[in-house]
């Protein structure tokens, strides 16, 4: 397969016009993937090599003109070796199952930066090489018993990075152990609830441990990894139930679930008092840091339903979250949700298409508001032979919030403006063979 993709950045709201016109923050992106995958007996076998050149434009609100080379390598995979303990049957049935999940990233990224204010300013450029892997190794054991269905797997994560830049290098190795246990019962052939539990390890990327003072030219502000940094843990319990209904050429699927989230040792990012080098116009400034502080507990329902007649269907979710967060900047707690509407259609001679809608509702925290968002994407597709092209568009109509100042008897207000952001436009093809 290969895609091609352009995304624009949106505008900050506080951006002023001046600001508006010059900023223009791009992203071209194109890549190509070579997936292969067999079984043989109890043996499966997946692997995927791909390949992503990106080429990145920014006009910053700092003055600073910021071109940069991104390309990646990927190489990654699954084995799974699977056994059935007892002869299966249409009631009973235990599998066990044992294997690992592999990954290999490396490539080059080559930035260049200089200020926009002065005609001679020098131009500086920032070279790094990126070298990381995981490997995943995992077993499992699921049963179906009567009416019942288990599963219990536990995996362990083994990562590791070099980064080069300049002079420094900085390499490190993390393990971790995840896991989940899923207990579903079938109150009908068409109904049943699911119980899950899952363990999972939020690890922090390279670039948050990197140990050295780089500076950000595209934010303004230097930065500096903390090597110390651990995985944000999420523990999460979730409730479901779950019936899928037929009748003729008709067919309706619905999940609705509650689910409660609790998140220990967030990564945040710090504000660090003290002096930094130069940022080239004659100023010294603060420096960023990554710490392990935040907690958030998250309670959400989830609704989902799909319904499909012969070559039509059509999705609606809607999710409600209430989150509880303590953060370095204070307590946070808000609700917020999102609602989603998506037809699908199968025309003849091939063609596909897919209309998307999408609602964001405002989020008004502690110490902060945020605007709604309304979010339109359209896809359209067609298979000819082993060939599948197609072509992605997405806008978003924002509100943006902004708290501008006190009036004289001491009341905040704010101003409301709407702005139509064109964030991605894609093409891709796919060869099936």
């Amino acid at each position: 397969s290969f895609m091609f993709d352009k995304e624009i950045e949106a505008p900050n709201y506080n951006d002023d016009e001046a600001t508006l016109k010059k900023k223009r923050n791009t992203s071209l992106k194109a890549k190509a993937m070579y997936s292969h995958a067999f079984s043989r007996s109890n043996l499966d076998v997946e692997t995927q090599f791909g390949y992503t050149p990106s080429v990145q434009k920014y006009l910053t609100p700092s003055a600073q003109d910021l071109d940069a080379d991104l390309d990646k390598y990927n190489v990654a995979g699954k084995v799974e070796y699977k056994a059935n303990l007892l002869k299966p049957t249409s009631a009973n049935q235990v599998k066990v199952g044992v294997g690992t999940n592999f990954n290999y990233t490396f490539g080059d990224d080559d930035v260049t930066y200089r200020s926009l204010e002065y005609k001679d300013a020098a131009e500086n450029s920032i070279e790094t090489h990126n070298h990381t892997s995981f490997v995943q190794p995992f077993a499992y054991a699921e049963a179906k018993l009567g009416k019942f269905r288990m599963k219990v797997q536990s995996e362990y994560q083994v990562h590791r990075y070099d980064i080069y830049e300049h002079e420094n290098e900085f390499t490190g190795t993390s393990r971790d152990f995840t896991g989940q246990a899923i207990v579903e019962w079938h109150l009908h052939p068409s109904h049943a609830l699911r119980l899950v539990g899952v363990r999972t390890l939020q690890r922090p990327s390279e670039s948050q441990m990197y140990p050295f003072m780089v500076y950000n030219p595209a934010a303004t502000n230097y930065v500096k990894g903390n090597e110390d940094l651990t995985p944000a843990l999420t523990k999460e319990v979730r409730l479901d139930y779950i019936a899928d209904l037929r009748w003729g050429d008709h067919q309706l699927h619905y999940d609705v679930n509650v689910s409660y989230k609790d998140v220990d040792d967030m990564i945040e990012t710090s504000a660090v008092t003290g002096s930094t080098p130069s940022d080239g116009l004659g100023a010294s400034l603060p420096y960023l840091t990554y710490v392990n502080h935040g907690e958030n507990d998250i309670l959400s329902g989830n609704v989902m339903a799909l319904y499909s007649y012969k070559a039509f269907s059509v999705s609606l979710t809607g999710n409600i979250f209430h989150n509880k967060q303590v953060m370095l900047g204070g307590n946070n707690h808000y609700t917020y949700y999102n609602v989603s509407f998506n037809p699908h259609f199968n025309l003849k001679d091939g063609w596909q298409g897919s209309f998307g809608l999408t609602y964001y509702s405002s989020v008004n925290t502690d110490v902060s508001t945020l605007g709604n968002c309304t979010q339109v994407s359209v896809l359209i597709g067609r298979r000819w032979r082993n060939f599948y092209v197609y072509a992605l568009a997405r806008q978003a109509l924002k509100k943006n919030v902004v708290d501008l100042t006190e009036s004289s008897d001491g009341q905040t207000w704010f101003e409301h403006k709407y702005e139509l952001v064109p964030n991605m436009s894609a093409i891709g093809v796919k060869y099936l063979f």
